[in-house]
C-alpha cells in the first residue's frame, strides 16, 4: 500500500547554473519493514527512509532552519551516516 502524501515544486531560479535543472520532489508513503516509511522522489529517482532516518531527518531540517552550529552551509563538520535501524541489528 502506498498514497502520495505532498509534492513539491522547486524553485526554478537556478543560481547562476549552479545547480542545473531542478526536479520537483514528491513524498510518498508506504508500509515496509520497520513500519511506516517515506519514499522522497525526485525525478525518476526515489530514496526510501525507515522510521529512524525520517525522524533524524526531520531534527536535521530544523537544525539547519534555525542556523545551529555545525548546519551552516560556511561551517565545516563530519557528515554522519544514518543507517535503518534493521541494519544496525536493532
Amino acid at each position: 500500500m502506498s498514497n502520495t502524501i505532498r509534492s513539491y515544486r522547486t524553485n526554478t531560479y537556478d543560481y547562476n547554473g549552479m545547480f542545473g535543472h531542478n526536479e520537483d520532489m514528491t513524498l510518498t508513503a508506504f508500509i515496509g519493514h520497520g513500519g511506516p516509511n517515506i519514499q522522497f522522489t525526485i525525478g525518476e529517482n526515489f530514496c526510501a527512509l525507515a522510521p529512524n532516518q525520517i525522524r533524524d531527518l526531520i531534527i536535521t531540517l530544523q537544525n539547519r532552519l534555525e542556523c545551529k552550529e555545525g548546519y551552516r552551509a560556511t561551517d565545516s563538520t563530519e557528515c554522519e551516516e544514518i543507517l535503518p535501524l534493521e541494519e544496525m541489528g536493532q
